[in-house]
């Protein structure tokens, strides 16, 4: 039931095409295997990922700058691949929630939680969206 809530969660954001990557073997595959830019997105079913994360990234996919590819990863659901995913972040624990742009697999940009919990969806779609810029080609 709660895979079930998940997807449909991932389901419920039209304007991203994400892939839930929830075994170690299939976030390996969605970082390392795939030409382009990988944004790995640590979420959660509730909380700050619900309220904030969520909504701020359906808001930055509508800019033209957009990453190749979005690999979801749900901490506390996706434990094997959670716990996995440090191993690429290694300066940085794995928080919910957190974007991590990634590129042949190396570490771009991370934008984390406490840069995520206090601000608002808006603020947060900026952060990205500066990161898309960066990082990321036109989509548009």
């Amino acid at each position: 039931m709660r895979d079930e809530y998940i997807d449909e969660m991932i389901n419920t954001m039209p304007n991203a095409s994400i892939r839930r990557e929830g075994r170690h073997d299939r976030l390996n595959g969605a970082i390392n295997n795939i030409q382009g830019t990988v944004l790995v997105f640590v979420n959660s079913a509730k909380g700050y990922a619900s309220r904030i994360a969520r909504p701020a990234l359906e808001m930055a996919l509508q800019h033209q700058n957009r990453p190749d590819n979005i690999a979801t990863i749900f901490a506390g659901t996706d434990t094997e691949a959670t716990l996995h995913a440090q191993k690429y972040f290694p300066n940085q624990a794995v928080s919910s929630p957190s974007f991590t742009v990634m590129h042949n697999g190396v570490v771009l940009d991370i934008l984390n939680r406490s840069r995520i919990e206090a601000v608002e969806p808006p603020e947060v779609a900026a952060l990205l969206v500066k990161m898309f810029d960066k990082y990321c080609i036109s989509r548009g």
